[in-house]
C-alpha cells in the first residue's frame, strides 16, 4: 500500500472534528516547522475548536493536536521540559494530500 493510500485511510478514519484541523495544514509548505501555540491559536480563530463549558478552548485544541500526532499526521519537532509539544511539522505528504482532499471536497460542494 502506498503512502497516499495510507494517508487516505488515516483521513477517512479521522473523527469529523479533526478533519478541518488536518485540512488547515495544507496552508503550510512541506516540512514547515510551526509553533504549536500558533497552530492552536489558528485553529481556534478559524472556529475549528468548539467552546466547552468545562474546558478551555486552548486545552481542547491541544487534545486535537495530540490526536493528529498520535495518528502520525503531525510530527513532533520539539517538546518542553513538561512534555508539551512546542514545535511541530506536517508529515511530508500531508500538505499535498490535504490539497487533494480540499479540491475533491470543493468539487463535491459545487456540484
Amino acid at each position: 500500500m502506498g503512502v497516499m493510500a495510507m494517508l487516505n485511510l488515516s483521513y477517512i478514519d479521522l473523527p469529523h472534528y479533526l478533519k478541518p484541523c488536518f485540512l488547515h495544514l495544507s496552508l503550510f509548505p512541506e516540512d514547515y516547522v510551526v509553533s504549536s501555540r500558533k497552530l492552536l491559536l489558528l485553529w481556534t480563530a478559524e472556529g475549528f475548536v468548539p467552546e466547552q463549558d468545562d474546558r478551555r478552548m486552548k486545552d481542547v485544541a491541544e487534545v486535537y493536536l495530540n490526536e493528529l500526532i498520535n495518528r502520525n499526521l503531525i510530527l513532533v519537532v520539539r517538546m518542553s521540559v513538561n512534555a508539551r509539544v512546542t514545535k511541530c511539522r506536517v508529515h511530508d505528504l500531508g500538505p499535498e494530500f490535504a490539497v487533494i482532499v480540499n479540491s475533491v471536497t470543493s468539487k463535491k460542494v459545487a456540484a
